[in-house]
């Protein structure tokens, strides 16, 4: 896959030198080292291309040993997020610049974005809003709950009252069933 960098050339000097570039970049397609780029895209001012181009450094000062006197100009950025440079070229002499992302300073920010002072109260007044609602709702909740159980009690009551009123029935007075077992084997057969 690689490392692509995005390039940017130009090139200038003595005219009798820099014709004779002019002249060899448009007879030929002559490339630079492995990846590098042909001589006519050092003319072209509108130049840029993202390309693999490892030797840039060593053909930059190779082609500037072929063309002396001539300032050989490189602009790159790579792939990784801050890595810009420029590079110059001259007889066989390369000197690279990194750049440096810095930040001006912008000013007294409490001046330029200054604090809104109705801010802090809007926000205690939606809070207190917002508790108020729990506790409204709260107190529905509890209001339910407590006729829920007032109902659950009534129906209790009255169930322990049919219950009562069954067991009466179903047994009389002393506990004891009057009938002789006799009277309710006759009741069984049908006399």
């Amino acid at each position: 896959m690689g490392y692509n960098t995005r390039f940017t050339a130009s090139v200038g000097g003595p005219k009798a030198t820099y014709d004779r570039f002019v002249a060899d970049a448009s007879e030929q397609e002559a490339w630079y080292g492995e990846y590098g780029p042909a001589l006519h895209f050092w003319l072209d001012s509108d130049n840029y291309d993202r390309m693999k181009w490892y030797d840039w450094s060593k053909d930059m000062a190779s082609l500037s040993l072929k063309y002396p006197n001539l300032l050989f100009s490189l602009e790159g950025e790579g792939e990784d997020s801050g890595d810009i440079w420029k590079a110059w070229a001259r007889n066989g002499k390369v000197v690279e610049a990194r750049a440096k992302i810095i930040f001006e300073p912008a000013g007294d920010l409490d001046e330029l974005l200054p604090l809104d002072p109705e801010a802090e109260a809007r926000e205690a007044a939606e809070a207190s809003k917002a508790a108020n609602a729990r506790l409204e709702k709260a107190k529905r909740d509890a209001e339910e709950a407590f006729q829920a159980a007032r109902r659950a009690a009534t129906k209790a009551q009255n169930d322990l009252e049919a219950i009562s009123k069954l067991q009466e029935l179903a047994v009389p007075t002393g506990g004891i069933d009057p009938r002789s077992d006799e009277d309710i084997a006759d009741a069984a057969r049908g006399y």
